[in-house]
């Protein structure tokens, strides 16, 4: 443990597997304690804020929506022909690809669609990734609201997304009440809409925008690293990528003449793909720190390193605020290398290019490489 300042606040830094459990997982003693500049872009109901009692209400009525069986189910289909067709195209390019940066793009537009749907709005997705950048830059910023300041850009960003998030709450909420008794949940913001409490009580728009919020940054920006760098220590390992595409391509060769695409019982037989995974997270340590308040005993701030904490395994965090997106990111990433390892080779620019580690580790020229599509 030492002490530190980080974004103008007193901190401590965690780095014992014991205390770091405690922390996370003593709720008594410790509460989520962000970064002003995390709280204010973030919104005061996502789950990133809400403590104790209103943590567990809004984390046991979303469960289901993220990673529910039947949910999983109904999302396969979309990731994967968004994968498809996003391999397709960066391979049709005939010059190199910033792999970090096409990954985003490819991991937003299917929490998009998932969340969304269908939905008519008049801003492009290729618009509303871009704000999201700039909001990214704002959580690691000090939280000055004056122009020129990367704050102050991050929280005009916010502002209007929140306003392309309220047009399609407000566009499903008049779909559901035309459709009366005939409306069907087609997406996760329909279910949020459509869900009730104990009492009866239905979601209100701002708990809605925040929640979205969210978990559409959470869902596509940690995923989209988590990918890129398995795409890039496969390659680095060709013994461990010939094993995972023959485990891949035992999948295949398994399934029926009738069936069509992946399905959710194929994915789950992905255990040496999933090991992959769970190693990519450990060596790439994409989330490496969260914030904790003591609030009994001290009064500053306590963080938990992800990075040097050794011995512990804990990419999506412990105790009541475990990710409860984890399931999704892998199945998306899963299904992402699945059509990689199959059909597809990558050849990087600069294999011992310098790392960066903000907003979150990746090399500095972000996996410049070029995709080729296999014989």
């Amino acid at each position: 443990m030492y002490k530190t300042h980080l974004l103008g606040r007193a901190s401590i830094i965690v780095c014992t597997s014991e205390v770091c459990r405690q922390v996370l997982c003593d709720e008594e003693k410790f509460k989520p304690s962000l970064p002003r500049s995390i709280t204010l872009l973030s919104g005061r109901k996502s789950l990133m804020q809400v403590f104790k009692a209103e943590h567990r209400r809004l984390r046991r009525l979303t469960t289901a929506p993220i990673s529910g069986h039947s949910a999983l189910e109904m999302y396969i289909n979309h990731i994967e022909q968004t994968v498809i067709s996003g391999l397709e195209e960066w391979a049709s390019m005939k010059r190199p690809i910033e792999l970090l940066t096409e990954i985003k793009k490819l991991t937003f537009k299917i929490i998009w669609n998932i969340f969304m749907g269908s939905s008519s709005i008049d801003s492009s997705i290729g618009e509303i990734e871009a704000l999201f950048a700039k909001i990214t830059l704002g959580f690691i910023s000090l939280p000055i609201n004056l122009p020129g300041f990367s704050f102050y850009k991050s929280l005009k960003a916010r502002k209007e997304l929140l306003t392309i998030l309220q047009s399609i709450i407000n566009q499903k909420r008049m779909a559901k009440k035309r459709e009366g008794e005939g409306w069907e949940a087609k997406d996760m913001m329909d279910l949020l809409i459509e869900l009730k409490d104990e009492d009866g009580e239905e979601l209100d728009d701002e708990t809605i925008r925040d929640l979205i919020f969210g978990k559409l940054f959470a869902g596509h920006e940690t995923t989209a690293y988590t990918a890129m760098w398995a795409v890039l220590f496969l390659t680095n390992h060709p013994h461990i990528l010939q094993k995972a595409k023959e485990e891949q391509e035992d999948i295949i060769k398994r399934r029926p003449t009738t069936q069509k695409g992946l399905i959710l019982s194929e994915v789950k037989q992905m255990k040496f793909l999933y090991q992959v995974i769970d190693e990519t997270l450990r060596a790439a340590c994409i989330t490496f720190m969260v914030f904790r308040e003591a609030v009994v005993d001290v009064e500053i701030n306590v963080l938990f390193n992800f990075v040097a904490t050794p011995g512990v395994f804990t990419p999506f965090g412990l105790g009541s605020r475990y990710c409860p997106g984890s399931d999704l990111a892998k199945l998306e990433i899963s299904i992402f290398l699945h059509y990689f390892l199959l059909n597809y080779k990558v050849e990087q620019l600069d294999p011992k290019c310098q790392k960066t580690c903000l907003p979150f580790p990746h090399p500095k020229d972000k996996g410049l490489a070029r995709v080729h599509k296999l014989e």
